[in-house]
């Protein structure tokens, strides 16, 4: 396993949230995260979890500060030792750093599944004395409608909790934290460390429906056996990822970052979907579906399309599997008449055009990566027959063998230039005097 050493300034990519290979993240309630490594403004300048919950809060912060002699550090800046990023995953990572002089800390968030993340604190007193130390865990909430994060009690045990569109934060934390004096709401535990000693503390954040269901998923959370989720993780990505060395580490970042970027895009099967499908984007905006089913997401979170399953298996050497699911969703959308659909979703939507005929490709590509003739004599006759599909009178209108696209989205070229009309960077090429159609024998240049 690859220890890496990123700081602010290396290619980072420090999204996390819910991977579909070890839980069933929620396509249409889905929390997406991200790390904070400190930023000149005095709001974010911490070692910090953001989310917005998909547009339900202005922003949810979760954040840690330490305190010794009664002097307080948050900000990375200010760090003995700025945090470094040591391991990453889609839904988890591990940062060094030394806030305290002698005092290193390494600290691992992690998201279980879609409503729910996790934080493990370990730290460690390098010197020869014995150090009094107060670890807080400060979140901050900008509600959209609802109520801020203040400190109350839940079945007697200290918690934070909050509300915000209709789904309430709770706040956990193990040891038995007491709510901290600082600005931000807080819970806070007094550690004792001894030359050499090592404490470790964890906490996690919830969101469901009541502060009551959000105490119990929170606390469940953190009692979760860590070491070894994390042992699960390791060898997870051990067998699905390709590490990459180059002689430069800024072009290994970008290529391990790539990998885990494209495996958090995948969300499980649904009863519209047979396998694991993916969104175009998941950041901390993302996630929410107001009318419950994913029908009123947009286009990047609404279907794979073939060009961008093409692309993303591209990308995935490590897990060729992937390739097979995804065709098999397009394989079961096929009607009578061979088509195939352009862009089916988890939530049951469906593009309405016939797919590019790439898929062939795709199911060898597949091939040639595993050998799998089973898979490749049962798909054959399907897309042999999604192929003639293709030389229909639908799809060939004028009957010269050539046939034309339905429409511009089938091409994954709507913002190529030459036949994008609406962009001012498109404007002026003199390549079309009107627009034509793109593919077939009535595109003229």
């Amino acid at each position: 396993m690859r220890d890496w050493s990123l700081s602010p300034g290396d290619p980072l990519y420090l999204t996390l949230a819910a991977d579909a290979r070890l839980c069933k993240p929620d396509y249409v309630n889905d929390h997406i995260w991200e790390v904070e490594l400190g930023a000149n403004d005095p709001e974010r300048a911490a070692i910090s979890l953001y989310t917005t919950f998909g547009l339900r809060a202005r922003s949810m912060r979760l954040s840690l500060r330490f305190t010794e002699n009664n002097v307080a550090v948050t900000d990375p800046n200010t760090f003995f030792t700025k945090p470094s990023l040591r391991r990453f995953f889609p839904n988890f990572l591990t940062l060094d750093f030394v806030p305290l002089e002698n005092l290193h800390v390494s600290t691992e968030f992690w998201v279980p599944e879609s409503h729910a993340v996790a934080g493990r604190v370990i730290l460690t007193n390098k010197s020869n004395t014995v150090r009094q130390i107060k670890l807080e865990v400060c979140a901050a909430l900008a509600p959209l409608d609802g109520q801020s994060i203040i400190p109350t009690q839940q079945q007697l045990v200290n918690i934070l909790a909050g509300q915000t569109s209709g789904i309430a934060p709770v706040i956990f934390m193990t040891g038995g934290p007491k709510h901290g004096p600082g600005p931000l709401p807080s819970l806070m535990l007094d550690l004792e460390l001894g030359p050499g000693a090592t404490r470790q503390i964890t906490f996690a954040e919830a969101a469901l429906d009541t502060v009551a269901m959000s105490f119990e998923l929170a606390r469940h959370s953190a009692a979760r056996p860590w070491e070894a989720e994390r042992a699960r993780i390791e060898l997870l990505d051990a067998s699905q990822v390709l590490d990459i060395r180059t002689g430069d580490p800024d072009w290994d970042a970008a290529f391990a970052f790539s990998q885990k970027a494209a495996h958090g895009l995948f969300f499980s099967g649904s009863e519209h979907l047979p396998n694991p499908s993916f969104v175009n984007a998941r950041h901390v905006d993302n996630g929410f579906s107001r009318k419950g089913d994913g029908g009123d997401y947009p286009p990047s979170w609404n279907g794979q399309s073939p060009l961008e399953a093409y692309y993303i298996s591209s990308i995935l050497h490590g897990a060729p599997h992937i390739a097979k699911n995804l065709l098999l969703n397009f394989l079961s959308t096929q009607d009578e008449d061979g088509e195939l659909d352009n862009k089916p979703g988890l939530g049951a939507q469906r593009g309405k055009l016939i797919a590019a005929p790439i898929l062939v490709s795709l199911a060898w590509k597949y091939y040639q990566a595993t050998q799998d003739e089973a898979f490749l004599a049962e798909s054959f006759p399907k897309l042999i027959k999604f192929f003639w599909a293709w030389f229909s009178s639908a799809h060939d209108r004028n009957r010269d063998g050539a046939p034309e696209w339905d429409h511009i989205l089938q091409t994954g070229f709507d913002d190529n230039p030459v036949f994008d009309v609406w962009h001012p960077w498109s404007q002026g090429l003199g390549y079309f005097t009107r627009p034509q159609p793109i593919f077939g024998s009535d595109a003229v240049s």
